[in-house]
């Protein structure tokens, strides 16, 4: 996930979790009844903490496997936590016969939100890499994760090189059955600065699956637009797949919304939350692939849903990738699919 939305995903972590359930009250903008799929795509679904095991009893049925947020690199870049829901959270997601992967990120409870600071003392000190690399292999053996999830963000072009030999450390480390992935920010040129610190070959080499974000498109601070517009997804599709085999690429997908207003923080919204707020002035755009509303006194909100994801998980079948990746459950509408979605956990 990128930073921007961690840190308001966290302010609102309980507004989203009670809205979850009011998907779909309004019929002109709810989309389509279940998310329709003719091809096996392996389809994760990304967790926070905080309520997770009643979501994934609720929801876990639609995914392949779940990615539970919950592990933080210390502020020594040499140690990590782990939030003791987290493993709630995988105890769940083994009751609902689904492998859960812990989501490791440099978040910083402090700066709520990523820390470049926190990413350099990692990836820049061999000795500070081998330490993570063996304190997540712990926890997988100790608590029979089925893999991890790499999500360090905010980083420099100086941390490239520690990246990919702390991603060979921990492949090493890992159990041979355990998973790999990581995320990376989406990317509309190979030479943007977005990937600067990401040697995307060389990861996509080690790892299971390369997730690319591609979300955000407009964000907190920005202009009001598409959360993840569809020529926009396109293009990152298409740059990223100069660089990795679609085998190796799930495409990370938007289940949230974003509300701009002059003056004010940019507030980050639920599915149902956007769609009960816009009301009748709801409007999709069927170029963007997303719902907007303009609300009284200028107020600008984007949402992606469930019509927003079946449009992507075209998107991803006609490019033969491996997957998609939904941001995340509590946020994103219940989209109604069963295993028939899936296309499993083989790597």
């Amino acid at each position: 996930m990128t930073r921007r939305l961690r840190r308001l995903a966290i302010a609102t972590i309980s507004t989203l979790v009670l809205g979850a359930g009011l998907a779909g009250s309004v019929g002109a903008a709810s989309g389509p009844a279940a998310v329709a799929t003719a091809e096996p795509l392996a389809l994760t679904g990304y967790v926070l903490t905080g309520g997770a095991p009643s979501l994934i009893a609720s929801e876990g049925t639609a995914f392949s496997d779940i990615g539970v947020d919950g592990c933080e690199v210390g502020r020594d870049g040499a140690s990590i936590s782990v939030d003791p829901a987290a493993r709630e959270a995988l105890r769940a997601a083994h009751a609902a016969g689904k492998p859960a992967e812990l989501l490791v990120s440099n978040f910083d409870d402090r700066l709520s939100d990523f820390s470049p600071r926190i990413g350099a003392r990692l990836l820049r000190g061999a000795s500070h890499r081998e330490a993570v690399a063996a304190a997540l292999a712990a926890e997988v053996n100790g608590f029979g994760w089925d893999g991890i999830t790499v999500d360090l963000e905010a980083l420099a072009a100086a941390d490239r090189a520690g990246l990919v030999d702390f991603l060979r450390l921990l492949r090493s480390r890992l159990p041979a059955t355990a998973t790999l992935d990581i995320d990376v920010p989406a990317s509309t040129s190979t030479g943007g600065e977005e990937w600067a610190p990401f040697d995307v070959p060389a990861i996509a080499g080690i790892v299971n699956w390369v997730v690319v974000m591609a979300y955000d498109q407009h964000y907190e601070g920005g202009p009001p637009g598409p959360i993840a517009g569809l020529p926009w997804v396109r293009r990152a599709i298409a740059v990223t797949e100069r660089q990795i085999p679609p085998s190796k690429f799930r495409l990370g997908v938007a289940g949230y919304g974003y509300l701009w207003r002059r003056g004010q923080p940019t507030r980050s919204l639920s599915d149902s939350q956007s769609r009960r707020l816009a009301g009748d002035r709801a409007r999709w755009s069927p170029g963007g692939g997303e719902w907007h509303a303009r609300l009284p006194g200028g107020g600008i909100l984007w949402w992606s849903d469930r019509r927003s994801l079946n449009l992507r998980l075209r998107l991803a079948r006609r490019a033969h990738l491996q997957g998609v990746a939904l941001w995340r459950l509590g946020s994103s509408d219940p989209i109604g699919v069963r295993a028939s979605l899936s296309g499993g956990r083989a790597g």
